[in-house]
């Protein structure tokens, strides 16, 4: 039919003949995929979760191909019509933009078709692998024979299915493996994990920061060799930071470029950026950073490091959007003279710290450096894109601690038998290093040996302890309980003397003269810093070997001495705050509060205390008042044994006892007169009472006297004491007895009785002349006398 209107009605006719054309084969085609579609879908359970999904994505797919379809229709329907005008009226140009619109449709939808349909174009390619392979250019040739634009994308959509299953359409493949040297991540060399990044830096620090002997010259010189390290590392670390991206692709441009092809069709309007997207080359920068090739550690040395930057580069090409091959390449630029010196630093540290481990493990020094610098360091490649400054050092310290785990292993023959799992040789070297000198130091101090024991012996022991250090803790112990402090200085004396000949000076003999060699170091060179670090640590050590040896008291001891004598200052000033101030400052300010709770308690107590005191002292002068209210008024012990009246009693009863016989009251008889005639001094309120007690007193006296004289057998009372009563008044050492006394008492009393005799006499003259007189004066004026008389006359009240 469109053969005939074509032949009657020319080229309208052959447009016309074309519309129906592409109406037919719409129809045609839309009535296929559905039957196709109906076909596969009978072909899947939709009872399972399984067929249930796979049913779905096949109605999706056909969805997809019918619509598809559908706009590839359009476009057709349109170039036909556009045919019936001329190609530069306005009505062509538009219906050939709204075709180009179509086909750009038709592109989109007929990639995602080909995604959707993978699948199913792989297993039928599979099927006929060599069909395929022979037949792939051949479809994309067919695909071309379609009208332009069309044709284009009916290629890319061919290839690029075939392509995504695998089949060469292009003779060679659509790809490349990167054969490109790989980065170094610092791995391969941990015992047991070829994976594990090397941490041997940062655990040999560790490590030997746990020592606190700071006698140990070789254990301290490779700890301040690996500081140094640490903070190498840091500072390359800070370089890099500051430099921004580590790279060499200055001269790379990176992105997509297009070719020639890419170019012609990019210039065709709405779709010609797609369609220039399908041909070219993409470019891509997949790593950057450092690079250092192969060089020997003597190289490096007398050299210097070689460093570069690098980027290893990717390029992609393309054709009908799809890659054809891949191409790896790196490019490499000259680093930075700071960056080099850095690297020459480190490799420096590595190769001095290595060196100072050949001591301790019975190697020659100079054998280890000759191994050292005949090995060869290769850094490779050190990949810093996209890291950050704490993963760029941490990569650093990785690469460069497996960079010094490979030094080690070749500078000390025979170090992997003593690598632990999970160690690099450069840690492991560290450890058997350290350990070995502790434990010869400790043998040395004990007198075990003049040298070292060998390293098997000295692992050995070690290793029957938890670890190195409580083998050396144990070994003090013993030192402390069991050596003289002869024997302990001279050991010490020792020992330091090896630390300063490690040093290379003499050591101090004084105190001051150490001081001296502190001040005397130059701060401004290396060497005189770490000269000044080293003497800084060993100086308490050295101020208590003096003490001991001086028998001064240690740095320590002193200030001590000096806090208690200003805490005994403080005392005596009485400045209770300034005290308290100087312990609270000693205390953990959580446990401050607490402290201050416990001094307002014991303030409470003793001022209770001093309270009580207080009361007590004004308790005791008062009853001392009222003792001598109590004597002034003769009341004194009113209630006990010591008053007038209990003496009386005491008096009497010895007296009758005595004169019956009882010799200890007797003896008791003398005490106890002159206590009563104490109290009734103190009692009697007239001389003339006085006098009546002590008359009365004697006279009992006199009569015990005389019945004690007759149980002696004298004859008479007034005649001399009697032998036998005057030697009983004596004891065998001459002393005189109570028996004496009472004698002697009785005595005085009969001399006091006589004299108050004569005083009564001569005082009974005188009151009887008075009598007298005032006689007379009476009968002088009685009337009956004839006197005077007195009368008395009442008077009324």
């Amino acid at each position: 039919a469109a053969s005939g209107m074509t032949e009657a009605f020319g080229k309208v006719g052959t447009a016309i003949g074309d519309v129906l054309t592409g109406l037919v084969s719409y129809g045609a085609e839309q009535a296929r995929l559905a039957q196709e579609e109906q076909d596969r879908l009978k072909m899947l359970d939709g009872s399972t979760i399984e067929g249930a999904k796979a049913r779905a994505a096949v109605e999706r797919q056909y969805a997809i191909r019918s619509a598809a379809d559908r706009v590839s229709g359009y476009a057709t329907m349109t170039n036909a019509a556009k045919s019936m005008f001329s190609e530069h009226s306005r009505i062509y140009k538009g219906l050939q933009a709204a075709e180009m619109t179509f086909r750009a449709v038709q592109l989109a939808m007929s990639i995602t078709s080909m995604v959707q349909n993978s699948a199913e174009m792989a297993v039928t390619v599979a099927n006929a692998a060599v069909k395929a392979s022979a037949e792939g250019a051949v479809g994309v040739a067919k695909q071309s024979q379609l009208p332009f634009p069309a044709n284009i994308a009916a290629m890319a959509a061919t290839a690029a299915a075939l392509v995504g299953i695998g089949v060469a359409i292009l003779g060679g493949g659509g790809g490349s493996t990167n054969t490109l040297p790989k980065a170094n991540e610092g791995t391969g060399t941990v015992l047991g994990d070829t994976d594990a990044k090397s941490e041997s830096i940062q655990r040999s620090i560790d490590m030997l920061g746990e020592i606190n002997d700071a006698t140990l010259g070789v254990s301290r010189g490779m700890l301040s060799s690996l500081r140094s390290i640490e903070s190498s590392l840091g500072g390359l670390s800070t370089l890099l930071v500051r430099a921004g991206n580590i790279d060499a692709s200055g001269g790379v441009n990176e992105g997509f470029k297009t070719d020639a092809v890419g170019s012609m069709l990019s210039k065709i309007p709405v779709i010609g950026g797609l369609l220039g997207s399908l041909f070219g080359s993409k470019t891509t920068v997949v790593a950057s950073g450092l690079y250092g090739d192969s060089q020997s550690v003597g190289d490096i040395l007398s050299g210097g490091f070689d460093a570069s930057y690098y980027s290893d580069v990717e390029k992609k090409k393309k054709l009908f959007g799809l890659t054809t091959s891949t191409k790896y390449s790196t490019s490499l630029t000259g680093a930075d003279a700071g960056i080099e010196d850095q690297f020459t630093l480190l490799l420096r540290q590595f190769y001095d710290t290595i060196g100072a481990a050949a001591a301790p493990l019975g190697q020659s020094l100079a054998a280890v450096q000759d191994r050292l610098l005949g090995f060869t360091v290769d850094i490779g490649k050190i990949d810093l894109k996209g890291l950050t400054g704490t993963e760029i050092q941490e990569k650093l310290e990785a690469v460069f601690g497996a960079a010094a785990d490979g030094m080690a292993e070749a500078a000390i023959p025979g170090l992997s038998r003593f690598q632990q799992v999970g160690e690099g040789a450069f840690e492991t070297l560290v450890r058997v290093a350290s350990t070995v000198e502790q434990v010869d130091a400790v043998f040395q101090k004990l007198g075990v040996t003049s040298g070292t024991m060998g390293v098997d012996i000295d692992m050995a022991v070690a290793g029957l302890f938890d670890s190195v250090s409580d083998f050396t803790s144990a070994a003090d112990s013993y030192f402390q309980a069991f050596y003289s402090d002869a024997e302990q200085a001279a050991a010490q004396t020792a020992q330091m003397g090896r630390a300063f000949a490690g040093l290379g000076v003499a050591m101090p003999e004084t105190l001051a003269g150490y001081r001296a060699l502190v001040d005397a170091q130059d701060l401004s060179t290396a060497a005189g810093q770490q000269m000044y670090a080293t003497l800084i640590q060993l100086a308490p050590a050295f101020a208590d070997l003096k003490g001991s040896l001086d028998g001064a008291a240690s740095a320590a001891a002193i200030v001590r001495e000096r806090e208690d004598l200003q805490k005994q200052l403080l005392d005596l000033a009485g400045d209770t705050a300034a005290i308290r101030a100087a312990e609270l400052a000693k205390i953990d300010p959580s446990n401050r509060p607490l402290q201050e709770q416990v001094w307002a308690v014991q303030d409470a107590q003793e001022a209770a205390k001093a309270a009580e005191q207080l009361r007590d002292a004004w308790k005791g002068v008062g009853d001392s008042i009222m003792d001598e209210v109590k004597r002034i008024r003769g009341l004194t012990d009113a209630a006990g044994d010591n008053s007038f009246a209990s003496l009386m009693g005491q008096f009497n009863a010895a007296n009758s006892a005595a004169r019956a016989g009882d010799m200890d009251a007797a003896k008791n008889l003398p005490q106890l007169s002159k206590s009563l005639l104490d109290a009734a001094t103190l009692a009697a309120t007239s001389r003339q009472e006085l006098d009546r007690v002590q008359a009365e007193t004697a006279a009992m006296l006199e009569a015990t006297y005389g019945a004690i004289d007759g149980l002696g057998g004298a004859d008479a009372v007034d005649g001399a004491i009697p032998a036998a009563l005057t030697a009983a008044t004596s004891d065998a050492s001459g002393s005189t007895s109570p028996t004496a006394d009472l004698v002697s008492e009785v005595k005085a009393l009969r001399e006091e009785v006589a004299m108050l005799r004569a005083d009564t006499n001569s005082g009974n003259a005188t009151i009887a002349g008075n009598t007298g007189r005032i006689d007379r004066r009476l009968e002088a004026v009685t009337a009956p006398n004839g006197g005077e008389a007195i009368s008395v006359t009442g008077v009324a009240a």
